[in-house]
């Protein structure tokens, strides 16, 4: 009896860890369809993503390009006028306060002409017009006792074809205002380069176009030179991880960028993942309510098997004993002598009696 429950005991520990191993198996498929799932539709979600923000960062530099556009043809109409003027450098005055007047976004406007070209008015010349601190009037100076040969702008454009943006820098002013500067080189009649115009530029012109554009409700743009200076920065409230992508404004020395935190990018897809998830552990509840019931229904019937088992050996015994009341030959002094034949049936195992 001993044997046969130590046989069912082992059954049933063999059942258990088959069905534990079940179990086990239909967590691992759950959760790597779970992992597949999840990174499958975060890489479509990046894609997307990258695809708006690839068709968003095109839009807007055709916006910038044509904002930016304006004011270089209104450079470009300077520098002509300039060209024309070159006889009277008393015009070139006119000509910057014309400049400033023909944008809201031009602060400051001047050209600036190579040593000694007017030996008149010094060994260094420039008219410069802008705004003064209130922004209602237009003042006008003259430096003539400072070298602005070696500055950035005079530098980059100086003979150039093309016109240049230079990095931003705050206005001397009010220290307040971010400006930036476009310039553009002055040829004389015989195409040789005489000087430089330049034209300072808020950013707010910039801003103005990038402050209503959402691609999601919390990504923004900015834009930074090519050597890194910021000119439309990042805002204050920024937080958490985000992706960026860039594009480079053609020939404008400027980089525009597009930021979108991770949790507008990817919020459809934690959105889902949670609905996956949710349907996930109600999954494994049934798997594990499923397997403790089939466990706990084999052990019951372990159980009424080993009693009915031991009571079937139980049975046995006294069915042997009870047939071994019948003798199997008669003595030897009786055999010669006697016949007698005996037979016992029982009902079941063995008697009623018994």
């Amino acid at each position: 009896t001993n044997c046969v429950i130590m046989k069912i005991n082992d059954k049933n520990r063999d059942f258990t860890r088959r069905e534990l191993m079940k179990m086990l198996l239909a967590v691992f498929i759950v959760v790597a369809i779970s992992l597949v799932y999840y990174f499958f539709m975060r890489k479509e979600a990046r894609s997307n993503a990258e695809r708006r923000a690839n068709e968003a960062l095109g839009a807007t530099e055709t916006m910038i390009l044509s904002r930016l556009g304006k004011i270089e043809t209104i450079i470009t109409t300077m520098q002509f006028m300039v060209g024309y003027s070159l006889d009277d450098p008393d015009e070139m005055d006119s000509i910057s306060i014309k400049t400033i007047k023909s944008s809201d976004v031009i602060l400051g406007a001047g050209v600036a002409f190579k040593e000694n070209f007017y030996p008149d008015k010094g060994r260094w010349f420039m008219t410069y017009a802008s705004y003064n601190k209130n922004g209602d009037t237009i003042k006008v100076e003259h430096i003539n006792d400072e070298d602005y040969t070696k500055e950035q702008w005079y530098l980059n454009s100086i003979g150039g074809t093309r016109g240049n943006w230079i990095d931003p820098y705050y206005d001397d002013v009010d220290g307040i205002t971010k400006m930036v500067s476009y310039s553009l080189s002055v040829y004389d009649e015989k195409q040789s380069p005489v000087g430089v115009i330049i034209a300072d530029v808020s950013t707010r012109t910039i801003d103005s176009i990038l402050s209503c554009l959402h691609v999601y409700p919390d990504s923004y743009y900015t834009i930074v030179t090519a050597s890194g200076k910021q000119i439309v920065n990042t805002p204050d409230e920024h937080k958490g991880k985000c992706h960026t992508f860039t594009r480079a404004i053609e020939s404008k020395n400027m980089i525009l960028s597009l930021t979108i935190p991770d949790r507008e990018m990817y919020w459809q897809l934690y959105r889902s993942s949670m609905v996956f998830a949710l349907l996930g552990l109600l999954e494994l509840l049934a798997i594990i309510f499923i397997a403790h019931r089939s466990v706990r229904n084999l052990k019951e019937l372990n159980e009424v098997s080993a009693r009915e088992q031991r009571m079937e050996s139980e049975l046995s015994v006294a069915r042997e004993m009870q047939q071994s009341l019948m003798p199997d030959a008669l003595p030897p002094e009786l055999s010669a002598n006697v016949d007698v034949s005996g037979l016992l049936v029982p009902a079941r195992y063995v008697g009623g009696d018994l």
